[in-house]
């Protein structure tokens, strides 16, 4: 292209994005890898998660999403507004599971009402004190129960 059509160019690109994106384009998108329940993220999983590293831009760590936990009601902020949580849910057979959820502390007032949420999240290895456990590295919160704006 000649410089001189660069501008030109440029503007009626502009004017094309503008008359054809939709709103839906403009939010991040999460690409899901598979569903589990907390029960299914044990030590033996996540050996196996393991060796399908090392992860990065050409390997990417699965994502998964956990539907219907809620917090135990030790959620706090910590940091520079991240999220920390220690989730249940329903069908679980053993304790709580912490998560992480980095710059997502403005959930923390939908979190403390102890509600269900989903979670969709990377299983990492957190080493705190010399103790070595799994965690959730979440991503994103989605709350169930849809807020009623008054009219």
């Amino acid at each position: 292209m000649k410089e001189e059509n660069v501008e030109e160019f440029s503007r009626r690109f502009e004017e094309i994005v503008q008359a054809t994106i939709e709103d839906r384009m403009l939010t991040r998108e999460i690409e899901i890898d598979a569903e589990l329940n907390l029960n299914d993220i044990t030590p033996s999983f996540y050996k196996i998660l393991k060796q399908f590293a090392p992860f990065g831009p050409g390997n990417m760590a699965p994502i998964f999403r956990t539907s219907g936990v809620r917090d135990n009601g030790r959620g706090r902020v910590v940091g520079n507004n991240h999220l920390k949580l220690s989730l249940t849910q329903e069908e679980m057979h053993k304790g709580m599971f912490d998560g992480i959820a980095f710059q997502l502390g403005h959930h923390h007032p939908k979190v403390e009402t102890q509600e269900c949420f989903d979670v969709v999240y990377h299983v990492e290895e957190n080493t705190f004190n010399g103790r070595t456990t799994l965690q959730l590295n979440i991503k994103d919160l989605k709350f169930l129960k849809q807020e009623v704006l008054a009219s």
